[in-house]
């Protein structure tokens, strides 16, 4: 940073126009260590400016490794998940800087296996836990010299194997270049520089090994897929542990700054505010259990990793089992991680709880359901070059990752801990899947605001360079949301012969249902339609489109404090779990459509059932009393289409089981597939752990304009 505050300044102007901030800042880091320089030991600070350089080059890349992401499952997260890993770490040591080497490594380790999601986020985590154990057995000193720390790294290449089960392990991964690349104690590395030079030649060596390595069922798969796509040249999450290290090595060449390490969050949220993505291409692939099922708990005194490990090896429970254990360095206990693909999620978490757990409910709880994940990235994608119109939405109008490439979007802000994120699905800066698991055990701070207007000016702005096609932007209800105030004023600040080029729609609801509206905008717009044509179809669909939104407890005494529902109902909760209420609210075709003008949110949130349900199984009871009340409401002709339901937070089993109700019961009345509702950082705001969305549209199948 500079010592005439410069960059301060630039920072502040630039969190003013991202954020709308005014007042508080969050703090840039101090000034990095200098890995330029000649290093023969490493400390805490060291290893934090290490750490940094490693998590930039790997957030630079992490589309590319999305994109080549074939093992074990072609879901296009490889570079997500390695990127959450690695800025959850980064984070840990940007903000609260540690001098002392053992105590760094060991926070950035407890911080990385929070955040590990995917097998090569829970391998890079396993890494850092292997890596604090080798310092440890080492002195666990507050600096060492090179060699140390290169023989600390050769036991944690051997150590890595030891989290997967010998049956399970495949050279040719992120395990067997960790492994090779850390082979670095037979030659003598008096400096820094010396060690990472090797590290990254031999990470780069062993990389371009895996095709020749990595075979299933007989078949060298990422050879077979490079014939498809020669940008396939290695495996995912083994390129990127080498993008890590590499990332080392560029800033032992060229001086690594704090400004880098703002940009890397700052670059990433710019682009999604102003740009369109483009979509990413995977490959056929199979799988023999349907979820990712991830689980961290507190163990109790005298359980170790390895009985947790044994535990699950019976194949009944599912495979791909890792198991990694670490000590919580802000408590002394010891974490365990369990991350195992399985049918039964349930029993994962009960076995978990009941047998392993110190107490209370797990620390983090993720399942992910990869053949829905396979199909979002096989499916058939849209082509917004062949679009009449270009169509941008805001957070209340939310399609999944496998649209976005279709739509550019202007993110709204929330505010966690006073640290402004984006809303969305993959916000910069922040794990949704941590923030949300957090907020089970501790009552985080969270606000939320519409985004300001120079994004919406950016998004336009981006839209607008597509010659002569009109912008249509849906946007959320403008009597509950200053959204479409913010994109008017956008539209404003433009050149005034543009002004009749962008089309705002005001969508008219609380929180949606944006997501049926917007898919069926793109079905149509890839179908052919005009500008006049779908603003025609939007009108129709605003009155044929319904959300129920399924609230426990927790969600109601939030609404309540947040002024959306009345104190004297909150009142009326006390002593109830959340497992033991459901009130359902929103808008149902039995009250006719839903209003478009309203003085009060709560006008938009009629109760959908007579009355909430309590006792056991209440949620699952509202699910049924839902769909029967939607089933029975249908007219003859009419079907239930575009239907996307979701359970918050991070538990696609249980939106899975929402939707066997309504397949159950709609019957022949539902058309097409019932689809996930993206989790969204904003949803936490009035949502809670357990809560429930549905949408959905209906088709009188005669009249309607709606594609099929």
């Amino acid at each position: 940073m500079s010592t005439d505050g410069t960059f301060r300044a630039v920072y502040d102007v630039s969190r003013a126009l991202e954020f709308g901030m005014r007042g508080e800042h969050t703090a840039i880091p101090d000034e990095l260590v200098d890995l330029t320089q000649v290093i023969t030991e490493v400390d805490g600070l060291t290893f934090r400016s290490m750490m940094a350089a490693g998590y930039i080059n790997v957030a630079s890349h992490k589309d590319e490794l999305n994109k080549i992401n074939i093992f074990p499952l072609p879901d296009s997260d490889t570079g997500y998940n390695m990127n959450s890993t690695l800025r959850a770490g980064a984070l840990s040591q940007l903000h609260k800087p540690e001098s002392h080497l053992q105590k760094a490594v060991e926070v950035y380790a407890e911080a990385a296996l929070m955040a590990g999601q995917g097998n090569s986020g829970t391998a890079l985590s396993n890494f850092f836990i292997s890596l604090a154990a080798g310092l440890a057995e080492a002195g666990g000193k507050p600096k060492v010299p090179i060699a140390v720390f290169a023989e600390a790294l050769e036991k944690t290449g051997t150590a890595i194997q030891s989290a997967f089960p010998p049956d399970k392990l495949k050279e040719g991964t992120i395990v067997s270049v960790i492994r090779k690349s850390t082979k670095l104690t037979s030659a003598k590395h008096m400096t820094l520089k010396d060690l990472v030079t090797t590290w990254a030649d031999q990470a780069k060596t062993a990389l371009y090994e895996t095709p020749d390595e990595l075979e299933v069922d007989g078949v060298f798969i990422l050879k077979e897929a490079a014939v498809k796509d020669p940008a396939i040249d290695s495996d995912s999450g083994a390129k990127g542990f080498y993008y890590m290290v590499q990332g080392i090595f560029i800033a032992i060449e060229t001086r690594m700054t704090s400004e880098a390490i703002w940009l890397a969050g700052a670059v990433q949220a710019i682009g999604a505010a102003g740009g369109f993505k483009e979509a990413a291409e995977v490959y056929d692939g199979s799988e023999t259990h349907q979820y990712c099922t991830e689980c961290v708990v507190a163990l109790k005194d005298g359980v170790g990793k390895e009985e947790v490990e044994a535990r699950f090896t019976d194949p009944a429970f599912g495979d791909s089992l890792v198991v990694v254990a670490a000590a919580q360095a802000s408590t002394g206990r010891t974490l365990a991680k369990v991350h195992i693909h399985t049918d039964d999620p349930d029993a994962i978490f009960a076995a978990m709880t009941t047998e392993f757990s110190d107490g209370g409910v797990p620390l983090k709880e993720k399942v992910e359901d990869m053949r829905q994940q396979v199909y979002d990235a096989k499916r058939s994608r849209y082509t917004p070059d062949t679009f009449k119109v270009t169509i941008t939405v805001d957070d209340g109008a939310q399609v999944g990752k496998w649209a976005q490439h279709a739509t550019g979007k202007a993110s709204a802000d929330m505010y966690i801990r006073g640290e402004p994120v984006s809303c969305g699905i993959d916000p910069p800066g922040i794990s949704f899947v941590d923030v949300t698991n957090q907020m089970r055990h501790e009552d985080i701070p969270v606000a939320g605001g519409a985004a300001p207007m120079i994004r919406y000016k950016r998004l336009f702005e981006a839209a607008m360079t597509i010659p002569l096609k009109p912008v249509i932007h849906i946007g959320m209800g403008k009597l509950l949301s200053a959204s479409l105030a913010k994109a008017t004023d956008a539209r404003a600040e433009l050149p005034e012969a543009t002004h009749n080029r962008i089309t705002l729609l005001d969508q008219g609801y609380m929180l949606g249902p944006g997501t049926p509206i917007v898919k069926q905008m793109l079905d149509a717009a890839q179908a052919g339609f005009d500008h006049d044509e779908l603003v025609q179809l939007f009108e129709e669909l605003r009155s044929r489109c319904f959300y129920s939104m399924f609230l426990n407890t927790s969600a109601i005494l939030k609404m309540v404090k947040f002024g959306r529902i009345p104190k004297s109902v909150g009142d009326k909760l006390a002593g109830l779990e959340d497992d033991q209420f459901s009130q359902v609210l929103g808008t149902h075709p039995h009250q006719g459509p839903a209003p478009m003008e309203y003085p009060k949110c709560a006008a938009s949130m009629k109760n959908i059932v007579s009355g909430p349900h309590v006792g056991p199984g209440a949620k699952l009871k509202a699910y049924r009393d839902v769909f029967q009340k939607l089933r029975d409401s249908l007219k003859e002709g009419e079907v239930v289409r575009d239907m996307f339901c979701s359970e918050f937070f991070c538990r696609d089993d249980r939106s899975n089981q929402m939707a066997a109700i309504a397949k159950e019961i709609l019957g022949d009345r539902l058309v097409g597939p019932v689809e996930k509702f993206p989790n969204l950082m904003a949803m936490s705001i009035v949502m809670t752990w357990g809560c429930g969305m549905l949408m959905y549209m209906i088709d009188d199948g005669a009249t309607s304009r709606v594609i099929t």
